[in-house]
């Protein structure tokens, strides 16, 4: 009996879901008139209510480094302060010449570009290696002739020939 009860309630909620979906169903599917709810047009603000709005805050860069790395630098406000236009001092950076010797200066080798046919010398300056071609010039030294074996170069107003080095 207690079976026949429990089909009795389960035929009763299917009947109602079923009742429900049917409800919904066919008058949509036979154009019935039913309301739907239509959504109301909003008003649109104006451009005016976006106008940009002028700027009060100011930047105050007169706080210290927070990780104590660098010096402490002073901030000029280029706005009150403007540079005269008096003569302003040159500082001299003319280094003094260093008395290097011909023997620091070696003759690596070279390389030809193929598909150009230029020619590239690799000297060895002061232990830096600097490609040239002819009539390039690097920390004094200029380049004026490139032959297998040996390289003409200017330096310190003497011309002088570098065998490769072997």
């Amino acid at each position: 009996m207690k079976k026949k009860t429990l089909n009795i309630i389960l035929a009763v909620a299917s009947l109602a879901i079923y009742g429900s979906i049917g409800y919904r169903v066919i008058p949509a599917l036979t154009g019935g008139n039913e309301e739907l709810p239509v959504a109301t047009p909003v008003r649109i603000h104006s451009i005016d209510d976006f106008a940009e709005q002028r700027d009060t805050t100011s930047l105050k860069l007169n706080y210290g480094d927070p990780f104590g790395v660098s010096p402490k630098i002073t901030v000029i406000d280029t706005l009150k302060h403007r540079p005269s236009m008096k003569k302003q001092q040159v500082l001299s950076t003319a280094i003094a010449p260093v008395n290097q010797d011909i023997s620091l200066i070696k003759y690596a080798g070279y390389i030809t570009n193929p598909g150009t046919g230029k020619t590239l010398v690799l000297l060895m300056i002061n232990g830096k290696t600097v490609s040239l071609q002819e009539g390039e010039s690097a920390e004094g030294v200029k380049v004026i002739k490139i032959t297998k074996e040996s390289v003409k170069i200017l330096y310190r107003s003497h011309i002088s020939s570098l065998p490769k080095l072997s």
